[in-house]
């Protein structure tokens, strides 16, 4: 509250001074001076409200129920500015995995490279791509994640990245000399040849965009080439970590069985029929383990012995029969569990999500509806479901336009407004991210 007339600064002035160092505040002009020009001037200062005096108790009390009103609004607006901001940098970052993936395989036209100019704020039509295998990381004596690799090389040079088929792919937009590059990078990896004359990783001469996908794949098979048989078992491992990792998110359904379906095909086309039983049988364990996990020691059922089962089967297709069925009892059976044991409020935010993803929901509307702190749940999602709430949600609303596609007769608009996206091309561009096609060439797929 401030009055105008005062010694020294009048109010008015008093408030522009406090605008420049607290611009949050809220002010209220409590005078005695009932003139259209002060209040005039206090218009630019963005004055809550101009009180004339004497002020009655009834009007004091209503005005900071205004105040208090305007400031549990300002506060949701700001919390919805900030999700919105994270959600656009997700998106961001999403994209760039997305190009960088790409790069090494899908050839670019002309037309999408104008616009990943734009989006990525590149320079010109030139870029350097670097291949890093993990061994690169692992034998370093402070082994590093990708994720932390990137970010000490951001301090000296800009990188976009993204993971393909298990190896670290750069594209570094910089007219950088390629003997600092090299430097740089042997600075945080080693040599590109180590000790077992295994290739860790490698890199392209700076090249056009229209050379990247021949380049790139020329240079991600001597890579393939050099590691292979201490890949394959890598890459199978990464793909039982993902498909674990996948079931504990519950991310799409179709993508996790496909996921295991490939893990099933690679064991049984790429080992004699006794290696690969030996494989199913470690997966299948570890899934046991997973789901075991989610309940209470004493009350761990053995719902099947896969080596006793698996061992005397006699042929590949047995085999490929038995794991598909016990796959799809397991899952079901994990998930029952796992959301058995989740903490209240998160069993709460699942099932709010399940019964409302047709809506716009939103964290901190969800967080309303369980009691909690928008922060907390967020930290709930992540540390128990190992993804976000806008991730959750997502994939939800993704499975259920499957299920849609595949069973209703219902146009893509009707589908998209169905499971809560309220535009129809912004669903297809998700739908496309995470189920590798649109919705009508996904529909033209399973006919």
């Amino acid at each position: 509250f401030m009055d105008i007339g005062m010694p020294g600064i009048d109010g008015l002035e008093t408030i522009r001074l406090m605008q420049k160092e607290y611009p949050e505040t809220v002010c209220i002009l409590s005078t005695a001076y009932e003139r259209f020009d002060l209040a005039k001037q206090a218009i630019p200062l963005k004055v809550f409200c101009y009180l004339v005096k004497p002020v009655l108790k009834k009007t004091f009390r209503e005005t900071l129920e205004q105040v208090k009103e305007f400031l549990d609004e300002r506060r949701v607006q700001n919390q919805e500015y900030l999700e919105c901001l994270q959600m656009a940098k997700q998106s961001l970052l999403q994209e760039e995995r997305t190009f960088v993936e790409q790069l090494p395989w899908m050839k670019i036209t002309e037309e999408q490279w104008v616009k990943k100019r734009e989006l990525f704020s590149l320079n010109d039509d030139y870029g350097i791509l670097v291949c890093i295998g993990e061994q690169a990381l692992s034998e370093k004596q402070d082994a590093i994640s990708f994720e932390t690799l990137v970010e000490k090389l951001s301090y000296r040079l800009r990188c976009l990245w993204g993971v393909f088929q298990g190896l670290l792919l750069l594209f570094i937009p910089e007219d950088i000399e390629l003997a600092r590059l090299d430097t740089l990078l042997e600075c945080n990896l080693g040599k590109r040849v180590n000790s077992s004359k295994i290739c860790t990783w490698g890199r392209t001469e700076r090249i056009h965009y229209k050379e990247f996908a021949h380049e790139g794949s020329l240079l991600i098979r001597r890579m393939e080439s050099d590691q292979k048989g201490m890949q394959a078992s890598q890459k199978e491992i990464r793909m039982i970590g993902g498909l674990r990792k996948g079931l504990a998110a519950r991310s799409l359904e179709s993508q996790t069985r496909q996921l295991f379906n490939t893990l099933l095909e690679r064991y049984l086309g790429c080992y004699e029929l006794s290696v690969a039983k030996g494989k199913i049988i470690f997966c299948f364990a570890l899934l046991l383990e997973d789901c075991f996990s989610c309940a209470d020691i004493f009350e761990m059922p053995v719902y099947f012995d896969p080596a006793e089962e698996v061992m005397p089967l006699e042929d590949a297709q047995m085999v490929k029969k038995w794991a598909q069925k016990q796959y799809e009892v397991l899952v079901s059976e994990f998930f029952c569990r796992r959301d058995e044991h989740l903490p209240h409020p998160l069993k709460r935010a699942v099932s709010y999500i399940d019964n409302h993803y047709r809506s716009q929901l939103q964290l901190t509307m969800v967080a309303q509806a369980c009691k909690v702190s928008p922060a907390y749940l967020s930290r709930l999602f992540t540390e128990h479901l190992y993804t976000s709430f806008v991730e959750y949600l997502t994939r939800l609303r993704i499975t259920k336009a499957e299920v849609l596609l595949k069973e209703e007769n219902l146009s893509v608009k009707q589908i998209s407004y169905e499971v809560g996206f309220h535009d129809p091309n912004y669903f297809s561009k998700i739908f496309r991210k995470y189920m590798g096609a649109s919705p009508k060439q996904y529909i033209q797929d399973k006919e």
